[in-house]
């Protein structure tokens, strides 16, 4: 009996460090790999909508797992033009996995934690409401009354 749950343990260790694994490389592999073509417009998505894009599709799965065939049939209309890639750029990646929830946020949003500070915001917001100043790259700009506004009226509350 000790031993099955120690065993049930250790696979379930392994599991969460593959999922993580495996989600960070699928990010890499978005981030890097040529966008496929947006039948709107016949030009290829801009990043920032890929990344929207395959993160809708990863997380409407109902068993919160990825096939990287289905993925890549998906958007490339080639079940094997992801994995390609992977396997050109010496990426591990398994044809199917449970994604890591965590992980797979990192597609839409981003966040920094540092000196005290905590920020977390969606990609697209990035370079238009959060920048970081062309003059001096130790200031961050968040360009947001709404912000501002409800930053103004935590200080004076608390």
């Amino acid at each position: 009996q000790e031993v099955s749950e120690y065993f049930k343990a250790w696979i379930s260790i392994q599991q969460i460090e593959s999922s993580s694994d495996y989600t960070k490389a699928l990010y890499t592999i978005i981030t890097q790999i040529v966008p496929p073509i947006d039948p709107e417009t016949t030009l290829p998505y801009p990043i920032e909508t890929f990344r929207n894009l395959v993160y809708s599709y990863a997380s409407s799965s109902p068993n919160d797992t990825v096939n990287i065939r289905d993925l890549s049939q998906h958007f490339y209309g080639n079940p094997n033009t992801v994995s390609d890639y992977a396997n050109a750029n010496n990426i591990s990646l398994d044809t199917e996995f449970r994604y890591n929830k965590r992980q797979l946020k990192k597609f839409v949003k981003l966040e920094v934690n540092r000196d005290g500070i905590n920020l977390k915001f969606s990609r697209g917001t990035l370079n238009e409401k959060i920048r970081i100043s062309e003059e001096d790259p130790n200031i961050v700009i968040i360009e947001s009354q709404s912000f501002a506004n409800a930053l103004r009226v935590e200080i004076e509350n608390n």
